[in-house]
C-alpha cells in the first residue's frame, strides 16, 4: 500500500515539474512512510515518485519505482494483488524470471506475457502506471471497484498523476478553478462526495473504477472499461457457495508479511470476516468504536471478541477530537466529503498502528451487495410492482404520481431519472435559482453511464449496483482507503473481492431479502452463510453502521453547535455558486427542526474545504 505520483511530458520536464514531483511525494508521506523513491527517464520527460508502506516482501529490492530486470519496464504501483502467488506460478511456466517476492514484479511480468489482458486476471485493489520503454507508452489502470484512487490531469503538454488531490496540485504552478458542477453535485439526494470521474477542480479527474488508459508523450491515447460483470455466471448461487467465496477472499487478504487486525462491530459482516481471519492468525487484534460503554456496537463487539478470542480494543467518541479529525480528512482528501465514520476509521487505524498493526480488514460493501440497508424491503416491493406492470408502462406512466414515474423508465435509466427529477431539492436550500439553472447534472450523468453497464430487470438491483459504483463510494471504497492511509495502515475489504461481486450481481433479490413471519430478513443469503459464526441474538439484531450511536443531528445541536454555527453563519460563496444568506437561513431552520441534518452536514463539509482554499 503506497502513494504514487509523477508526470509524462511531451518533452523535457521543467525544473518546476521535477521539483513538484518531490513535493507531491512529501505531501503523501503518510501513505508510505517506509521508503520514498524516484525514477526519471533518460530524456527527462518522464518522472515517477513513490512512497511505500511495506506489506508484502519487506526487502529493499521491492522498493519502487521498480524496473524490470532487463530494464524495459518501470512501474509505479499502489495496492495489493491477492492472487499474485498463483499468477507468479503461471508466469514462471511461461518463462518469466523474478528477482523479488513482491506482487509489484508480478504486474510487470503479467504485462509482458499477457498485455492488456492481464487486467482481468488480477484479484485485488490497485492503481498503477506501467511504462514500456520499448514502445514509449504507459498503461494505467484502476481496480474494478475503485478501491485505490488515481487522480490525473493533462496540463501544459504533460500528463500528471497522483494518489491524492493535494499531491497533484504540487506539480501545477497555479491552483485550478473550482468546478461548480462538481461542488453542486454533493447536494444531490444521497451524495456526500463528488462522483468520479470529476473532482472539485476543473481539469483534474479521477480514473473511473474498472477503467484503464494508455498515455504517450503527455497525451491520453485511449481510455476504456476493462471490467465486466459476469453476465453468464455459471457458479452455484447458494449460501454454501457464498461462504466458500468469502473464506477464499478473507484468506487471500490474510497474506501479509506484517500483522493483520479487524474492525469488529459485532454485526454480521465484520463478525464473519473476523471469525474466518482468526483461523489463520493467532492473537488477532480487533477494534470497535462507540459513543460510550452502553453503545450497542460496543456491547455486541464485546460478545463476539470474547467468543473469537481476539485481543479487543474499545474506542470511544470524543467530540473535539473528531471535529479536528473531520477537518484533517477533508484537507487530506483535497475536496469536500462528508461521512463521520471516516473519522472513526482513522482513529481506529491510529490505535491499531500503535499496536503494531499495519493491515486491517473491514466489512465494507456487504450492504450494497446483499441489500442490508433499512428500507430495502419497500424498494423491493415497488420493484416487483413495477415489473408486473411493465407491459403497461407506456399506457400507465402519464397517470402515475411523480415520485413513482422513475420506476417506469427503461432498465438502467431509472435511478438517473430519479436524480434528474430531484436535482435541485437540496441545492435550493443554498443556491439561487439562476445558478441552479446553469448547472450540469453530473450525478445523473454517471448514474446513466453505470446503469447502462449492467442493466437489471428489477429496480432494486439497479439501485444497489449504482449505490456501489457511484452513490455510496464515500462509505465503501473511499472509506476503505482514505482514513486508514492517513495513519499509514492498509484497509482490506473482503466483500469487494471481484468474485464475490460477480456472485452478488447474479444473486436474485429474493435470496437477499426474505420475509419471515411478517419480518424482512435483510442480507438473508449472507446471514444464512455465516450463521454458525454468531449467536442468533446478534445474527438478527437491527442494522447498525460503524459509529451508528453517534448521529449528526445530535452533534450539530449539541457538542458541535458553536463550531458549526461559527462556520455556517460566516460562509464562503464558492465564487458565487452559493448564497450566504440562504446558508444562514437553512442553518437556523435546522436548529428549529425544519431542515434535516443531511444537507447541513454536506454544506459544513463544503465550507470547511472552502476555508482551506482561502
Amino acid at each position: 500500500m503506497c502513494g504514487l505520483t509523477g508526470y509524462i511530458a511531451s518533452n523535457q520536464a521543467s525544473d518546476f515539474l521535477s521539483e513538484g514531483l518531490k513535493r507531491a511525494c512529501k505531501k503523501m508521506q503518510h501513505r508510505g512512510p517506509d521508503h520514498t523513491g524516484y525514477w526519471f527517464h533518460d530524456s527527462q520527460n518522464i518522472g515517477f515518485g513513490h512512497t511505500r508502506l511495506s506489506i508484502i516482501d519487506l526487502n529493499v529490492d521491492a522498493n519502487q519505482p521498480l524496473q524490470s530486470a532487463d530494464g524495459r519496464f518501470v512501474i509505479c504501483y499502489n495496492g495489493e494483488i491477492y492472487n499474485y502467488a498463483e499468477l507468479k506460478k503461471d508466469l514462471k511456466a511461461l518463462g518469466s524470471h523474478f528477482t523479488t517476492n513482491s506482487d509489484t514484479e508480478v504486474l510487470i511480468e503479467a504485462y509482458r506475457q499477457w498485455g492488456h489482458a492481464m487486467l482481468n486476471k488480477l484479484r485485488g485493489m490497485f492503481a498503477f502506471v506501467l511504462f514500456d520503454k520499448k514502445h514509449n507508452i504507459s498503461l494505467i489502470a484502476r481496480d474494478p471497484l475503485g478501491k485505490k484512487p488515481f487522480i490525473y490531469s493533462c496540463h501544459n503538454n504533460s500528463f500528471l498523476f497522483a494518489s491524492e488531490l493535494p499531491a497533484i496540485l504540487q506539480m501545477m504552478p497555479h491552483k485550478p478553478h473550482i468546478n461548480p458542477h462538481a461542488i453542486a453535485s454533493i447536494f444531490a439526494r444521497n451524495m456526500r462526495h463528488i462522483p468520479d470521474p470529476y473532482t472539485a477542480y476543473e481539469g483534474i479527474f479521477r480514473l473511473p473504477a474498472g477503467h484503464a488508459m494508455t498515455v504517450q508523450d503527455g497525451k491520453i491515447i485511449e481510455q476504456w472499461r476493462y471490467w465486466h460483470i459476469a453476465e453468464d455466471y455459471d457458479g452455484d448461487i447458494s449460501s454454501d457457495a457464498l461462504l466458500k467465496l468469502l473464506e477464499t477472499s478473507v484468506e487471500r487478504r490474510m497474506v501479509s508479511d506484517v500483522p493483520v487486525g479487524v474492525l469488529l462491530s459485532g454485526g454480521v459482516d465484520s463478525t464473519a470476516i473476523a471469525a474466518i481471519a482468526a483461523r489463520s492468525q493467532a492473537k488477532m487484534h480487533s477494534y470497535v468504536i462507540g459513543a460510550d460503554e452502553q453503545d450497542d456496537d460496543i456491547q455486541r463487539a464485546r460478545i463476539m471478541a470474547e467468543k473469537l478470542g481476539t485481543i479487543h480494543t474499545e474506542v470511544f467518541f470524543h467530540p473535539d477530537e473528531h471535529w479536528d479529525g473531520l477537518h484533517d480528512i477533508i484537507k487530506t482528501y483535497g475536496e469536500p466529503i462528508m461521512l463521520l465514520p471516516l473519522s472513526y476509521s482513522r482513529k481506529i487505524s491510529a490505535i491499531a498502528k500503535q499496536d503494531g498493526i499495519k493491515v486491517l480488514l473491514s466489512g465494507n460493501g456487504a450492504d450494497e451487495l446483499f441489500y442490508g440497508y433499512n428500507g430495502m424491503s419497500r424498494i423491493y416491493k415497488a420493484s416487483l410492482w413495477a415489473q408486473a406492470l411493465s407491459p403497461l408502462h407506456a399506457i400507465l406512466k402519464p397517470f402515475v404520481p411523480g415520485k413513482f414515474q422513475d420506476l417506469f423508465e427503461r432498465p438502467g435509466a431509472r435511478k438517473a431519472s430519479l436524480y434528474k427529477r430531484e436535482a435541485h431539492h437540496e441545492q435550493a436550500l443554498f443556491m439561487p435559482h439562476e445558478k441552479r439553472r446553469e448547472l450540469d447534472n453530473i450525478v445523473a450523468e454517471q448514474m446513466q453511464y453505470w446503469g447502462g453497464v449492467y442493466p437489471q430487470k428489477l429496480y432494486i438491483d439497479e439501485a444497489n449496483f449504482l449505490g456501489l459504483m457511484t452513490e455510496n463510494t464515500h462509505s465503501v471504497t473511499t472509506a476503505s482507503d482514505l482514513p486508514s492511509m492517513m495513519e499509514s495502515v492498509e484497509m482490506r475489504a473482503p466483500f469487494l473481492d471481484r468474485d464475490i461481486v460477480d456472485f452478488a450481481m447474479n444473486c436474485p433479490a429474493n435470496l437477499k431479502l426474505k420475509n419471515t413471519d411478517g419480518r424482512t430478513i435483510y442480507k438473508a443469503i449472507l446471514r444464512e452463510a455465516v450463521s454458525h459464526f454468531m449467536p442468533d441474538a446478534l445474527l438478527h439484531a437491527p442494522k447498525r453502521g460503524l459509529g451508528f450511536g453517534i448521529q449528526e443531528d445530535t452533534l450539530f445541536k449539541g457538542a458541535w453547535r458553536e463550531k458549526v454555527d461559527n462556520i455556517l453563519s460566516n460562509p464562503c460563496d464558492a465564487d458565487g455558486l452559493l448564497c450566504p444568506d440562504l446558508i444562514r437561513k437553512a442553518w437556523h431552520a435546522f436548529l428549529k427542526g425544519e431542515v434535516s441534518a443531511n444537507p447541513i452536514a454536506k454544506q459544513l463539509a463544503v465550507q470547511i474545504w472552502l476555508r482551506e482554499q482561502a
